[in-house]
């Protein structure tokens, strides 16, 4: 009689479960009563099993319409989440939210036993829409009322959690692809919360290729507009990879995804495409965004492996098709760049796509030019060859330089480089290792970086221009041109390579030194640039002719010299080397020249490189008061004092002022002068004598204090046994200077006192004291103490 009643009720549209006996029993006969109740509605027939429902639209809520309509179930009932209007009774219509036709009692045929049911745990389960979509694949699926879940569990209704209803649809193609997009779209309104995202994770979906798989994560959704597109227009299944459209730019045909598919690419059905995959993980990718996929990268890299022509025929069909999709989607867009649909990454490999040269023979794209461009004009046919006519006339011009076809001279990017010729990439297929393989002689570039930086040193990215190696021997003056004035390549020649962390170290950048060790045309030896100064236009040859022409700063990446400063350790040895054989004379002036930016060299505490280094061999030195000659290093010393120019019997001397001695010394790799004498003076063991002192005149200590207040005078003076002038002893107040007459005085009290460069102007106050006060008053334009010694 129970049991008849419950179905009663559910016939009617009620809810049966409301007639579960709950809580605890008043006593033994309630208990028992319960009992036979409980397992009799257990197996009867009583609840209404879902029925798919109409697609939801965007914004739908199970609720009542503005105008009082009751949405119910498939059995008639009210659905427990909409509050039933006051005047139900008096009339108002009933509609079965799944899409039934006004109902008023279930059909019987359809109820099935609680201990045969199954429930979706939590809201989801209570949503009709979404019950309905999942029925379609899980049989003896019910939805339950808010607050039945204990009745239902009573009755042996079995309730699963999403996750693992989920888990359990079919993963196999059953049904066409609308039908997955429809679930989709019944579940997406649960999918805010993060609880059912999870649950939902291994969903199947439907792919372009005919494939079923669980989960949307790594899945390529398409873009809206072209989903539509492959929907429309392509049938996705057994498709020819020959059937990419190539005449009307669409991409979307299967002739692109299968080919892709191939190697990785899964693609979303169009017809099953929904945003709840996105939700879910699936990425939403139009053309250009495919050509940075991984699996169009694998596809490209495998078919430059694989001898098969065909192969490689169908993958660079899928792929210039999509360049010229993205391409064109630039063109309409208006606001993009060339680098939003190839950026520097995907050029690396796509320039690996193999096309069909005008001979005939296959050819990656990066080894061909465009026929009629500037490159044809300037790289040698015989190097790149011209791409065949018919390729042009099939993809066009911009998508055959887009995938790497040369149409003019570009810069490439290396990546993160170590100065390290053991750690080059030979093998390696990363953007980084593909764009210096391109290279020429980058093994070779990459140690002279270790010999500029340090071995190991770091370089975030080098710049170079690629095909340098291809110039047409008779084009050079064109491509030195172009080097210098177009601004990607000007920066690609002249920016310097910098290391992290290597104090400001620099190297030149690849272009200029490939062009100087490779290239062949005279760059290979330091030249007078068009801004050189006087020496180093005596000491260097003048610019090549084919350089004439560019400005200073493109001449000086191109080996060009300025100033004897700027001169490398190689361009040094070349110009020592220019100076002739040891023993041929050097002009004083040209000598001087040399001291001095050694001694500038020498004096930049900053300085990471340059100078002549220890591998010179040959350096123009003192050999007497007057005559410079060259000398072999080994032969010559620094005089760390002036006094000790002098001593050209201790060996041939190289000038430097006092405070850069030291420093120049260890620039040349060769002693210090007091290191090879003692520099004492004869009969001074126990110092100078009384009768010897002569007071430093006043003029002199007035305008110099720091000078000595006394000096010695000999009629003839020593030192080690050779015959000087003049000699100091110590420094400041407390030295002793030695002088044999009144020019060899102001020598030594102007280096006592610091002030070499005055040496002059002590001599004029020493032999007319009286133009001491107008010594002083031009002396107060003079640099200040310590600035000019």
């Amino acid at each position: 009689m129970y049991a008849r009643l419950a179905v009663s009720v559910a016939v009617d549209g009620g809810d049966p479960l409301d007639l579960v006996p709950t809580g605890l029993p008043a006593g033994a006969l309630d208990s028992a009563l319960r009992d036979r109740i409980v397992e009799r509605l257990a197996g009867t027939p009583l609840l209404a099993a879902a029925v798919p429902a109409p697609a939801r639209q965007p914004g739908q809520a199970d609720a009542t319409d503005p105008a009082g309509t009751v949405f119910r179930s498939a059995t008639g009932a009210c659905d427990p989440l909409s509050p039933l209007p006051d005047d139900e009774s008096d009339g108002a219509s009933r509609i079965d939210v799944f899409g039934a036709a006004e109902v008023g009692q279930v059909d019987p045929d359809s109820l099935i036993e609680p201990r045969r049911a199954v429930a979706v745990v939590g809201a989801i389960g209570r949503d009709p829409v979404a019950v309905g979509a999942l029925a379609l694949r899980a049989s003896g699926l019910v939805r339950l009322a808010p607050g039945t879940e204990a009745a239902a569990r009573t009755l042996g209704v079995e309730l699963r959690e999403l996750a693992d209803l989920v888990e359990e649809l079919p993963a196999m193609h059953s049904g066409p692809p609308e039908e997955w997009r429809e679930l989709y779209a019944a579940l997406e309104p649960a999918a805010s919360d993060a609880s059912v995202r999870e649950a939902l994770g291994s969903l199947p979906v439907p792919l372009a290729d005919g494939r079923m798989v669980r989960g949307p994560r790594g899945l390529v959704q398409l873009p809206a507009q072209d989903a539509d597109a492959a929907e429309r227009d392509v049938v996705f299944a057994g498709t020819e990879a020959d059937q990419v459209d190539s005449a009307t730019g669409g991409w979307t045909g299967t002739g692109v995804l299968d080919v892709l598919s191939r190697w990785g690419l899964r693609v979303v059905h169009p017809a099953a495409q929904h945003p709840l995959l996105t939700q879910l993980g699936a990425e939403e990718v139009d053309a250009a965004g495919l050509l940075r996929h991984a699996a169009v990268r694998q596809a490209v890299l495998d078919q430059a492996d694989d001898d098969d022509l065909e192969v490689a025929r169908d993958v660079t069909d899928a792929v210039l098709t999509l360049v010229r999709h993205a391409l064109g989607k630039r063109t309409s867009a208006g606001d993009r760049s060339l680098r939003d649909v190839v950026d520097r990454d995907t050029a690396g490999w796509l320039g690996l796509l193999t096309l069909t040269a005008a001979d005939g023979e296959p050819t990656p794209a990066h080894g061909l030019v465009l026929t009629g461009s500037i490159a044809s004009r300037l790289l040698d046919p015989r190097v790149l060859a011209p791409v065949e006519l018919a390729t042009i006339e099939r993809w066009g011009a911009d998508v055959l330089v887009a995938a790497g076809v040369r149409a003019a001279l570009v810069a490439v990017r290396v990546t993160e480089v170590v100065a390290d010729p053991d750690q080059l990439d030979d093998e390696g297929n990363g953007a980084s290792a593909l764009a210096a393989q391109s290279l020429d002689g980058w093994p070779q570039y990459v140690v002279a970086l270790s010999h500029a930086l340090g071995r190991g040193a770091y370089v975030p990215e080098v710049v170079a221009v690629a095909d340098l190696d291809a110039v047409d021997p008779d084009a050079w003056a064109e491509v030195l041109d172009r080097l210098a004035t177009q601004p990607a390549l000007r920066r690609a020649l002249l920016d310097p390579v910098r290391a992290e962390g290597q104090g400001g170290r620099e190297a030149p950048s690849y272009a200029s030194w490939w062009l100087r060790a490779r290239a062949g045309i005279g760059l290979d030896h330091p030249f007078a640039s068009a801004e050189a100064d006087d020496a180093v236009r005596r000491l260097l040859p003048a610019a090549p002719e084919s350089v004439r022409p560019l400005d200073a700063q493109v001449q000086r990446a191109l080996g060009g010299v300025a100033t004897l400063t700027s001169l490398d350790a190689s361009a040094w040895a070349r110009v020592l080397a220019g100076l002739g054989p040891a023993g041929s004379p050097v002009d004083l002036a040209l000598a001087t020249a040399l001291w001095r930016a050694w001694s500038s060299l020498a004096a930049d505490v900053d300085r990471v490189a340059g100078g002549p280094g220890d591998d010179v061999e040959l350096v123009p030195a003192l050999v007497d008061a007057h005559r410079v000659v060259v000398v072999h290093a080994d032969d010559a010393a620094v005089a760390d004092a002036p006094m000790w120019l002098q001593r050209t019997d201790v060996a041939a001397l190289v000038p430097a002022p006092p405070a850069v001695a030291g420093a120049l010394a260890a620039l040349l790799d060769v002693p210090l002068a007091s290191e090879l004498a003692e520099g004492v003076v004869d009969d001074n063991a126990d110092g100078p004598r009384e009768a010897d002192l002569v007071p430093t005149p006043e003029g002199v200590l007035a305008l110099w204090p720091e000078a000595p207040p006394t000096w010695v005078e000999h009629e003839t003076l020593h030192v080690d046994g050779t015959p000087v002038d003049w000699w100091v002893e110590g420094g400041g107040v407390d030295a002793v200077v030695h002088a044999t007459q009144l020019a060899g005085l102001a020598r030594g009290l102007a280096q006592a006192a610091g002030r070499w460069v005055d040496r002059h102007a002590v001599e004029v106050v020493l032999t007319e004291p009286a133009r001491a006060q107008d010594l002083a008053v031009e002396m107060a334009l003079d640099p200040a103490a310590g600035q000019g010694s």
